[in-house]
């Protein structure tokens, strides 16, 4: 698992390097078009999604109070980027658009977080009963 789980490591780590160093090339090289002012706009927003997620390791209130921050941090920052790229008219019909879909997203996102962590808590107490 530790193999594996290094392999991913620096598969991902590889993938977000060349990303960026590719789109800055592209977009030095052959000038910004539209597109990639997209895909660079989008990667400095990735890495502040990256950022923000770091709210979730830390340990402060529950689960639920870091679930809510994260959605409030992430949602304003996808909705701010995109009324930044004109996908809507303003940044209120855009917040409209994207709720929904960030609703049912953290929903998932918290179910799987509290099953997770309550498979962790179940099998921490079994090592500590023994």
């Amino acid at each position: 698992m530790k193999r594996l789980e290094g392999f991913l490591t620096y598969l991902f780590t590889g993938i977000g390097i060349g990303a960026v160093v590719c789109t800055v090339s592209m977009a030095v090289m052959n000038g910004m078009d539209g597109t990639l002012k997209q895909v660079l706009v989008w990667l400095a927003a990735s890495a502040l999604f990256a950022v923000i997620s770091h709210i979730m390791c830390m340990d402060f209130g529950n689960l639920l109070i870091r679930t809510i921050i994260h959605f409030c941090l992430c949602f304003a920052l996808a909705v701010t980027v995109g009324t930044f790229l004109n996908y809507s008219a303003s940044w209120i019909s855009s917040a409209r658009v994207m709720l929904p879909a960030f609703l049912v997203i953290y929903v998932i996102i918290y179910v799987g977080m509290f099953m997770v962590r309550l498979a962790e808590t179940k099998e921490l107490n079994k090592k500590l009963s023994r």
